[in-house]
């Protein structure tokens, strides 16, 4: 690849702060040299991979540390009365069920070894009563709340689910790695409780103090998701990522968030050509 003495530097400034950007050459340099048109455009771009939340595996170790403690140091809870549940509504793997697996033999490692670990949470109330209906604590799990819609509407069903079977003593939280500003404020508005390793602002609204600036780097933005495909195999392009949560978030291993700019993921361009992402985000 060839690249000028300033681009080398610009990236070199980047892989400083950013180590796994060492392994995205490609897609970088295509992002910031190709992809952003103007000054303006690439300095944003830059600002927002200088702030990215990117979880190595090192700091997967230190979240999942901190989600086991959250559990089991809580005096509200305890193993013979606690069902740990993905936030997964389906048959499809996603991420709730990928923290659930790596929290097992945690959670046996601090002596937890009645409570239930639920893959689904449309499976809770079934896993409740199979185990003598013991366990009305529930702690509902997952990687990233984006939007907060998807947590509100396990919530509300789960209530609903036990409430028509008449059981009106269960207790309900949320308990994840990350959570998007926008997200967190949808649940406590609508007093869920939920408590998180990472809180992901708006990286442009919450982030430029002056109007000018962040209106300016919000027209950038759409300026840049303008080259992106509207649309990818049924999907359309969730712009400032989904629900307008300007999330940048990303767990080694996992799926990225369709909360975070499409910018990093979306994988075609508007001219229908595959993109060199910087991130992988499986449909």
């Amino acid at each position: 690849m060839n690249m000028s003495k300033a681009e080398f530097k610009t990236m070199w400034a980047l892989y400083k702060k950013q180590s796994w950007l060492e392994q995205k050459i490609d897609a970088l340099s295509s992002l910031l040299f190709d992809e952003c048109k103007t000054e303006l455009q690439r300095k944003l771009v830059i600002s927002l991979l200088e702030r990215f939340e990117y979880l190595d595996d090192e700091g997967v170790a230190e979240a999942l540390n901190w989600f086991i403690e959250e559990i089991v140091t809580d005096p509200s809870l305890s193993s013979a009365t606690t069902q740990i549940v993905a936030m997964t509504f389906d048959s499809k793997s996603d991420s709730g069920q990928y923290i659930l697996q790596l929290l097992k033999p945690k959670l046996a490692e601090q002596g937890w070894r009645e409570h239930l670990l639920v893959n689904r949470c449309d499976h809770s109330l079934k896993n409740f009563r199979k185990a003598g209906n013991l366990h009305n604590q529930i702690v509902l799990i997952d990687e990233f709340i984006g939007s907060g819609k998807t947590v509100v509407g396990r919530v509300e069903s789960l209530k609903r689910t036990y409430g028509n079977s008449n059981i009106n003593n269960v207790d309900i939280r949320v308990v994840v790695i990350a959570a998007s500003t926008v997200g967190l404020q949808c649940l406590r508005d609508k007093g869920i409780k939920v408590s998180y390793f990472i809180k992901v602002p708006k990286a442009i609204s919450e982030y430029y103090e002056d109007d000018l600036e962040r209106n300016e780097n919000l027209y950038s933005m759409e300026l840049l998701e303008d080259g992106l495909s509207q649309n990818y195999m049924g999907h359309d392009l969730p712009k400032l990522g989904y629900g307008g949560t300007e999330s940048l978030f990303y767990m080694e291993r996992g799926n990225t968030p369709n909360s975070v700019f499409p910018l990093f993921w979306w994988p075609e361009t508007c001219d229908g050509n595959l993109r060199h992402s910087l991130l992988i985000r499986a449909f």
